[in-house]
């Protein structure tokens, strides 16, 4: 279940000569929680963000540094497998149930929020259940809930994980387009892709293994029954001189003696469940005239508690090789020459 929270601008008239300008502008502090999961069986740990909002009298921008101003002094927080919405019995009237432990071992990044330390919930244990409720307990708190589907392991078609099989960006005379394929999965409605290139820098003799991300863009694909279906494919058209031009307009050449060397593709996809979509249209580029964003929840109750409870799958096919066209233009197109990334037989330096 999603809630869209919709918030109305009210004028108010005051009468000249006998309005006043003795007024508080902090309505009544209520308390609210603030809770972010991801859930995605393909991970060894599972997360839940808890926070609360706040209100007083100083800066927002000084409370906000104070973490006992966005955690909790306490919270119990737990996963428990449903079926259809309901909890599921492993034994007469016991519910299974995971219980997440507290941990700051994720340091968070500085910024306006206190980052002296960044407090989660985790699990490691295995999420084996297409469903799953969110149920927090709060001192003094009625519970937060909010419920999420797993989606289906995501099948990927192109490129196929043999090591036979080169990714072919260009032949000797022109770019060509690669196409990566997957079958939409049951529960997924957004999937996405990122093309990783993995390559050695060598500066003075030294050599680091860098990589550079080419993000594309996410697909929707309607909601299927049957993931088995040819027809329920999605396709990204990867364009070779788009590819090229991404690396030369990504890459610097500070130090003109550093040389490059290609060493391979990773494709990551992923796919993410419904509310996970309508949570990244919302958070996405804002466009056209009206600027301001609706917001989102999916908390069972959002007079209590407001954030998103949803789910993610990833799966990526590794260490592609490109064929010998495709790195002869890494070395030698009016996209990349500079870069100094070598050829086919390894020479720098060898562009006619």
């Amino acid at each position: 279940m999603r809630k869209f929270t919709a918030i109305l601008l009210i004028p108010f008239f005051f009468a000249m000569g006998s309005c006043s300008t003795d007024f508080e502008i902090n309505a009544e502090w209520k308390d609210i929680a603030v809770v972010y999961g991801l859930l995605n069986q393909n991970d060894t740990a599972q997360y839940i963000r808890l926070s609360k909002a706040f209100l007083g009298t100083e800066s927002a921008f000084v409370m906000a540094q104070e973490a006992d101003s966005i955690y909790y002094d306490q919270a119990d927080v737990y996963l428990i497998p449903n079926s259809n919405g309901n909890r599921i019995n492993v034994f007469p009237d016991t519910f299974k149930i995971i219980k997440l432990e507290p941990t700051t071992e994720i340091d968070k990044d500085t910024g306006i929020f206190a980052s002296d330390y960044n407090l989660l919930y985790t699990t490691e244990e295995q999420l084996s259940y297409t469903e799953y409720e969110l149920l927090i307990n709060i001192p003094g708190k009625e519970a937060v809930t909010s419920h999420t589907n797993l989606i289906d392991e995501l099948r990927v078609t192109a490129p196929i994980t043999s090591p036979t099989q080169k990714i072919a960006f260009a032949n000797q005379d022109f770019y060509m387009d690669y196409k990566a394929k997957l079958i939409a999965n049951v529960n997924g409605y957004i999937y996405g892709l990122t093309v990783r290139l993995n390559y050695k820098e060598i500066i003075d003799g030294v050599t680091t293994i860098k990589h550079l991300d080419w993000v594309r863009p996410s697909i929707k694909k309607a909601y299927v029954q049957d993931a088995s279906q040819s027809a329920n494919e999605v396709i990204w058209n990867l364009s070779g001189e788009e590819f090229f031009w991404f690396i030369g307009n990504s890459l610097e050449q500070n130090n003109p003696a550093t040389a490059r060397k290609f060493v391979s593709l990773d494709f990551m996809f992923y796919s993410g469940n419904e509310d996970f979509s309508i949570y990244a249209d919302i958070n996405g580029p804002l466009q056209g005239v009206v600027q301001e964003k609706p917001p989102f929840t999916n908390m069972d109750n959002p007079a209590i508690a407001i954030g998103l409870f949803a789910s993610r799958y990833n799966f990526s096919v590794e260490n592609k090789a490109i064929n010998d066209w495709s790195i002869d233009r890494l070395s030698c197109s009016e996209y990349t020459e500079f870069l100094r990334f070598a050829n086919s037989t390894g020479d720098w330096d060898n562009c006619q």
